[in-house]
């Protein structure tokens, strides 16, 4: 997590991460575990989002679940009132077809930010852990989403990254960078091979939710062995799941 990011600002969010990723209620000891705490620093961030009621509290099992007040915060963002809970389930539903690791990302200025992950249970896996953002010109979300921009909106976007980037592996070659995102308009969607992280790659597609929605996109991640011979049935899982969408 950044350094920026107030400790237990950090910690709190990740408790709701967690739980959305589990699924389930769970207790104290498992939530600690999870964000890597000790239990009483837990309980403390716990009680607090309880008392703010961010989470539910059940007495008999002693566990905690994310609240209604959570599920209704940002519906709006994604375009229409079922827009989350639509995106949520096709993400849930390509996760179960694939077993790969599948987020939802948005574009974040001049970067692409994971704000929803599900992990794949593999043993080789990829991690990507929801609020990291990577250079949108280093990713496969972030090629999909620059495909649907003019050139002249790409051009700003890479001199501007460019001008404030430090790391060189994180600059951006305008002619590799368009060789990409033509690709991507041409096939309607961009499969990544070692882009930010070796041995590694996302496949993904532009997720439309309207005028009103801001620049998104669906991708499936994995190490890079796993798309050879999969490539088109995780392809046809990513698009059968977006046309469900907003149904």
């Amino acid at each position: 997590m950044a350094g920026s990011v107030v400790k237990s600002a950090g910690r709190a969010m990740r408790i709701l991460e967690i739980l959305d990723a589990a699924g389930k209620d769970l207790r104290v000891s498992e939530i600690a575990a999870a964000v890597g705490i000790p239990q009483s620093s837990a309980s403390l961030l716990i009680k607090s989002l309880r008392t703010l009621g961010f989470l539910d509290f059940d007495p008999d099992s002693r566990t905690y679940r994310p609240s209604v007040r959570v599920a209704m915060l940002g519906t709006w963002v994604l375009g229409n009132p079922t827009g989350t809970a639509d995106v949520l389930n096709a993400m849930r539903r390509v996760h179960e077809e694939t077993g790969q690791t599948v987020a939802l990302v948005v574009q974040q200025g001049l970067r692409a930010q994971y704000v929803n992950v599900i992990e794949s249970t593999e043993i080789l896996r990829m991690i990507i852990n929801p609020g990291v953002s990577r250079p949108i010109h280093m990713t496969a979300t972030g090629i999909v989403m620059l495909a649907r921009k003019s050139d002249d909106e790409i051009k700003r976007i890479l001199n501007h990254a460019n001008a404030i980037n430090t790391d060189p592996r994180h600059k951006a070659v305008g002619r590799d960078v368009f060789e990409k995102v033509n690709q991507a308009r041409k096939d309607g969607f961009f499969l990544s091979d070692g882009i930010y992280t070796p041995n590694a790659g996302m496949l993904a597609v532009y997720l439309d939710l309207g005028a009103n929605s801001r620049p998104m996109a669906l991708g499936i991640g994995g190490l890079s062995d796993i798309f050879k011979g999969n490539e088109q049935s995780f392809l046809k899982s990513l698009t059968s799941a977006l046309d469900e969408i907003g149904k």
